[in-house]
């Protein structure tokens, strides 16, 4: 299977953002074009599945064949909440997001293998430009004179802050890594964009997720390889882009500004609501849950509780929640066996799936997130045993 397919379906969203972004219509989940694009991307993962069971290669691994029955229980689930659910409107939209993106991410995740990751960081250079570029059009189409870029709202500008934190690793450990003078000034140029980006967006989790990336690529390539120069010019180039448009941080930057407001439901934009009626419904079914639908019978209409942890209580319980727990313990373990690596590839798909879980911990929910399924199972069914590609530095 082609890297650069993964990498696609991975940013698919974030692809046809841009797309509309740089022709200047606005990006509408539901409709018509974006149905077919998605339809499209799917029977493309069908015919890979189907060619590598035609070819017979890792299709009845034990992995493989528990998260096949897995997802098929799932379904049953769905189907058993139907006959207990009041709210059958409900259950079928979040179906049919489940179908259109959670299935397909987890059918390409059992499919992708270890040469495919292998070359992901190689081939991500295009991707990685052209979603610069878009975002760049996207933010400057919503800007106000009177409220900067903070009139990007809603799906828009989370979409934008979270592809944004999850390309900054890409461009910054191209930044401290190459030796081209030239592609130094480019990646450092794109990573100081992604930040400031991402700080007009007023994207809070991308912000996070741009900080604890930050951390890990300062002492792996930074404090390790003596690279502190690079740092330094990256953290002054970036301080002088945003000087350049906007002294006040207060105004500019609004939204990030009240993540330390010390006003939790200010910091959370106004999550309290969506926390307390989570843990209202864990304290009445705190075993098993209260299934698909009953969060939302609250509200009138689907919604979730903006968190992953407390999304999984209110549907399973804390039986659901430590099963869920149990679970990630292999991800995990193969997220910290990436890390590891010198591998460039490695490191940047791990800091992906982080940078999706920073995004499912303040907001989307993990139902039907494709890159959590993606990068879950992807990282669930990965061998490490006799890897060639383990601790293999790319070329810079």
């Amino acid at each position: 299977m082609s890297s650069f397919f993964f990498l696609i379906y991975l940013f698919s969203k974030s692809i046809y953002f841009g797309v509309l972004s740089i022709l200047s219509k606005t990006h509408v989940e539901g409709s018509r074009v974006f149905v077919y694009y998605n339809i499209f991307l799917a029977l493309i993962i069908i015919i890979i599945a189907l060619i590598n069971i035609v070819k017979g290669k890792g299709v009845f691994e034990k992995r493989k064949i528990f998260i096949v029955f897995s997802l098929i229980m799932f379904l049953v689930y769905f189907l058993l909440n139907f006959t207990i659910s009041g709210q059958p409107q409900i259950l079928s939209q979040l179906l049919t997001y489940f179908i259109g993106f959670t299935i397909p991410a987890v059918v390409l995740g059992l499919n992708i293998k270890n040469a495919d990751l292998a070359k992901l960081f190689q081939k991500m250079k295009y991707i990685n430009i052209f979603l610069i570029i878009s975002f760049i059009i996207a933010s400057f189409n919503n800007y106000d004179p009177i409220y900067n870029f903070n009139t990007i709202s809603g799906a828009s500008h989370l979409l934008i802050g979270y592809t944004l934190s999850a390309l900054f690793p890409f461009n910054f450990i191209k930044f401290v890594t190459s030796k081209s003078k030239l592609n130094k000034f480019i990646y450092l140029t794109t990573s100081a964009i992604c930040v400031f980006l991402i700080m007009f967006s007023g994207s809070k989790g991308g912000f996070v997720s741009v900080v604890l990336s930050s951390i890990f690529l300062l002492k792996k390539y930074v404090l390790k390889g003596r690279k502190i120069v690079n740092f330094m010019f990256f953290l002054i180039f970036s301080t002088i882009l945003i000087l350049l448009i906007d002294f006040d941080f207060s105004d500019t930057f609004w939204r990030i500004s009240t993540l330390f407001s010390g006003d939790f439901n200010t910091a959370s934009s106004g999550r309290g609501i969506y926390f307390d009626t989570a843990f209202e419904v864990v304290r009445k079914y705190p075993l098993f849950g209260a299934g698909l639908t009953y969060y939302s019978e609250f509200f009138g209409e689907y919604t979730y509780p903006h968190n992953i942890f407390l999304e999984v209580l209110t549907i399973f319980g804390y039986v659901g929640l430590l099963i869920f727990l149990l679970l990630l313990v292999k991800p995990f373990k193969t997220l910290k066996f990436f890390l590891k690596q010198e591998n460039f590839s490695y490191v940047f798909f791990a800091l992906l799936f982080i940078n999706t879980m920073v995004e499912l911990v303040f907001s989307g929910s993990f139902l039907y997130n494709h890159q959590f399924w993606l990068c879950i199972i992807t990282l669930y069914t990965f061998s490490k045993k006799n890897d060639p590609n383990r601790e293999v530095a790319e070329i810079k």
